[in-house]
């Protein structure tokens, strides 16, 4: 039987959690219809995993009883997807769809052609971590505030940037310790924005022969980074 995973506010206890995130209370007793002594995990998104079972279900919380718990490492690698900013649904798809296969950062990232300059990163943040639990993972992708280019090669010393007419095939953003790749919006990059790439020593990289949409470029530029 499938375990159902939650990530919430919880620190690590020997004896007992009290459940108090309305929404996971929500899901467990009306969309779930979990009741005493059924298990559950929970995770604080950052390597916490205890698994428990259901004590009592009282008016504002849930009280659950730790069966085991253990910390997870952090992942080994950090793969961060720089994707220019698109409008509402498509960007929430990528955020949901990158973090299901792997992602640790998330950028939104401005670009010369980006129409949609903002992005609601409270809703995003909630979206990568319904993934994460849906995905099971321990530890949800941090989403970072968005940024230009300038921003992005300041941060970062070296990274690849997706190009249709790059030489260097995407099995390159396996090969480095760590992955940091920018993702272009649905016109393309701007002449000025691929000088600066180049300015700051960043790689194009071919994804696919094909021209790709954003949202699908970021999945295939992280599946790329872990398999």
């Amino acid at each position: 039987m499938r375990q159902h995973y939650f990530i919430t506010n919880i620190e690590p206890h020997q004896g007992s959690i009290l459940l108090q995130d309305k929404a996971v209370c929500k899901q467990i007793t009306s969309v779930l219809r979990l009741g005493v002594g059924d298990e559950i995990v929970l995770g604080d998104g950052v390597g916490l995993r205890a698994v428990c079972t259901i004590a009592a279900i009282e008016r504002t919380q849930i009280v659950c009883t730790v069966v085991t718990s253990t910390r997870e490492p952090a992942p080994a690698r950090e793969i961060r997807v720089a994707a220019a900013i698109t409008k509402r649904d498509t960007f929430e798809w990528t955020v949901q769809k990158t973090t299901e296969i792997g992602v640790t950062r998330i950028t939104p990232l401005r670009t010369d052609r980006t129409i949609k300059l903002g992005a609601n990163l409270e809703r995003l943040a909630a979206i990568a971590r319904e993934a994460a639990e849906q995905s099971g993972r321990a530890y949800v992708p941090v989403i970072d505030p968005p940024m230009t280019i300038d921003e992005l090669t300041a941060a970062e010393q070296s990274g690849f940037w997706c190009e249709l007419d790059a030489t260097t095939p995407a099995t390159v953003l396996h090969e480095v310790p760590s992955c940091v790749v920018a993702i272009g919006p649905e016109g393309g990059w701007s002449a000025q924005e691929r000088e600066a790439f180049a300015t700051h020593n960043w790689t194009p990289v071919l994804l696919a022969p094909t021209v790709l949409r954003a949202e699908t470029a970021a999945i295939v530029a992280v599946t790329k980074a872990l398999l």
